[in-house]
């Protein structure tokens, strides 16, 4: 199946000393794999460091921005949620699974696993390479794609301490299901609906139930994704973006500028105008 460079992306990358990569809003899920070099890497306002032979790993709605301190190696793969969704659990497994790592965003890898990575990159770079284009080629480029993500998902179940057979595991009340569903419902409304009643109504259960629910799967509320993930979309749009305040204001469905201006401050401390000067000062 083709797919565009926005559903699946998976480069080899070459940073010079003191190159840097600016910020970037990642809808889909994002891992990088540093081969040699030194990466300084700002995820969601957090400063990592990644040394060659290790794994970063972004969750859905990262805000991401990279510089090189010295020359670096890297393979990068992003894929969106519609792609993940068309070959893999995505919403049942991968996105819970993503979610539950929090901090633990650096992986070291051992030089045998690197280099594994490495191998699994060159064969899709072959593949892409391959000429004429056929449909078998392009199965062959699917398939090398699907290896590579499916090696890198294993490392990342193993990061989490599941055991595999743990993803299928039950919460009370159908919890995990419910939460696969809430997290899809919020990918694709969370910048218009900032009401759990909205998202329990979606679910034909009762706002209570959903909290309870959410919590004891996840250890968050709905409330908590929800203000968490409108936060990750405002602070790019103050940094990166020349829109007016009044206008991110009205494109996040606030009902007006003020409202909007008592949100950013719960979350910040500072007014989206001192905040987006402190930002990009």
């Amino acid at each position: 199946m083709n797919q565009s460079p926005t559903d699946c992306t998976v480069q080899l990358c070459t940073l010079s000393t003191g190159q840097s990569i600016p910020l970037t809003h990642r809808d889909g899920s994002f891992l990088l794999i540093c081969l040699d070099g030194e990466l300084c890497v700002t995820l969601n306002e957090r400063t990592l460091m990644l040394p060659s032979c290790c794994l970063l790993i972004c969750p859905p709605n990262s805000l991401l921005q990279m510089k090189c301190n010295s020359q670096c190696t890297f393979i990068h793969v992003s894929a969106t949620p519609a792609y993940l969704s068309k070959r893999y659990n995505y919403w049942k497994q991968i996105l819970p699974m993503m979610m539950s790592l929090k901090d633990k965003n650096l992986v070291m890898l051992t030089e045998t696993e690197a280099a594994r990575y490495e191998r699994m990159y060159a064969c899709i770079a072959e593949c892409k390479a391959n000429e004429p284009h056929t449909t078998w080629t392009q199965e062959a480029l699917d398939a090398s794609i699907y290896t590579l993500l499916c090696s890198l998902f294993a490392k990342i179940n193993e990061v989490c301490g599941q055991e595999e057979q743990e993803t299928d595991k039950r919460y009370p009340y159908r919890g995990e299901e419910y939460f696969a569903r809430f997290m899809k419902l919020l990918s694709q409304h969370y910048k218009q609906e900032r009401r759990v009643e909205f998202y329990a109504s979606e679910l034909c259960v009762t706002p209570k139930y959903l909290s309870f629910v959410i919590k004891e799967v996840s250890g968050k509320t709905p409330s908590k994704w929800i203000d968490e993930a409108i936060m990750q979309e405002i602070h790019y749009q103050l940094k990166s973006s020349t829109i007016s305040i009044k206008e991110i204001a009205y494109r996040l469905n606030f009902t007006n500028a003020s409202f909007f201006g008592k949100f950013v401050k719960k979350f910040t401390g500072m007014s989206p105008g001192k905040y987006r000067a402190a930002k990009c000062g």
